[in-house]
């Protein structure tokens, strides 16, 4: 009768006939699945729900995995805000041996408890996702996520601790990428570490699509220490990444008396470094084509002899190598203006000629060449 009256157009007794026939058979699945879509059909959502729901149960309690699964995912399409069910599919799908399938649904789960404010059960999807990470291997915008969501529970410290032991098993790894994303995640818990900020910074504009993030974290570190030469160097480098040339050659008048008191105390070779006189390695990396072990070991060089010449020529080629124009110009404007400083006169022309041959028509260096020709 259900089946006539619902050929006919009469969904409201389609409706009541398979309910009187649910409740003379409350064990018969097939009513229960029929009358479920008709109530769809009609707009009562919440009454087709539960019966699916509970049709899936009934699947996962007599072990038909598979027709529970898509019951489930029938009402996660007619209900997306059942976190739970979420939670059911993915231990479902762990079952069934689909761990992809599971950690997308603990991760949506996660997410849905955190908007919610239900830290707990949010800690508790980001564990159980992690549990099927596979082997030697970390899914880090997950570990990140979870820390983020534990430090939100009280527990900075300890998500700190765990995202630094993140970054020291993906940097080992060479995964600078991951790296980046791991280093925000420790500056969102605590912004107040300026090594961190200039470290993130640093990451962001290497990758040369994301300067304006880089900036953030240089602005930052610039507001607790403003007279740290590296971050004013690094914001140099944002600006001019950013093309606001005007700001980068701001940042780099203001670097002028750093450099003029750093040669001033400078003379001869830094007795604490220990790869002075080792320039020639970074020509082996980039030999080698190993651009991106070239940029850390001549960065290396700048960090220990920041107000010599030779380190910054270095490191302007190894930032050629990685692609990066505007970090090749940067270290050749510094390494301009501390020849000029030490009165170099026709070293800081080379430096400059060479400037304009990597880029044409830089206003900042073509402002530099018209200062020195001038004078």
């Amino acid at each position: 009768m259900a089946f006539a009256r619902l050929r006919a157009g009469d969904r409201d007794g389609a409706a009541q006939a398979l309910t009187e026939a649910l409740i003379a058979d409350p064990g018969d699945e097939r009513i229960r699945l029929e009358l479920a879509e008709v109530l769809v059909v009609l707009g009562r959502t919440t009454e087709a729900v539960s019966l699916l729901h509970s049709l899936a149960t009934r699947c996962i309690e007599a072990g038909i995995h598979d027709e529970a699964r898509h019951l489930l995912e029938r009402v996660l399409s007619l209900d997306r805000s059942r976190v739970d069910v979420r939670m059911e599919l993915a231990l479902l799908y762990r079952r069934l041996g689909h761990p992809l399938e599971s950690r997308g649904h603990y991760r949506d789960a996660a997410h849905r408890y955190d908007e919610r404010g239900q830290v707990a059960e949010s800690l508790d999807a980001w564990c159980k996702l992690l549990e099927l990470e596979p082997e030697g291997a970390r899914d880090v915008p997950a570990r990140v996520e979870q820390a983020e969501t534990l430090a939100r529970a009280g527990f900075a410290q300890q998500a700190l601790e765990g995202l630094a032991q993140l970054a020291e098993w993906v940097e080992d790894r060479a995964l600078l990428g991951d790296l980046a994303q791991v280093l925000e995640g420790m500056v969102l818990i605590d912004p107040t570490d300026a090594a961190r900020l200039k470290r993130l910074a640093q990451l962001r504009l290497d990758e040369r699509d994301r300067p304006e993030r880089a900036l953030a974290a240089l602005q930052s570190a610039f507001r607790f220490d403003p007279q740290d030469l590296l971050t004013l160097e690094l914001l140099a480098f944002a600006f001019l990444s950013l093309g606001e040339h005007a700001k980068a050659a701001s940042v780099r008048r203001e670097l002028l008396p750093f450099y003029a008191r750093g040669i001033a105390a400078d003379a001869g070779p830094s007795p604490t470094d220990p790869n002075a006189g080792r320039l020639w390695e970074v020509d082996v990396f980039l030999r080698y084509n190993l651009p991106r072990r070239a940029l850390a070991h001549a960065r290396a060089h700048v960090r220990v002899l920041p107000f010599r010449v030779e380190p910054r020529i270095k490191l302007h080629e190894a930032y050629l190598a990685c692609e990066s124009i505007e970090g090749a110009v940067n270290e050749l404007l510094a390494a301009a203006d501390l020849a000029t400083l030490g009165d170099r006169v026709d070293e800081t022309r080379r430096i400059l000629e060479r400037a304009r041959l990597v880029a044409p028509g830089h206003p900042l260096v073509e402002a530099k060449w018209r200062e020195h020709t001038s004078t």
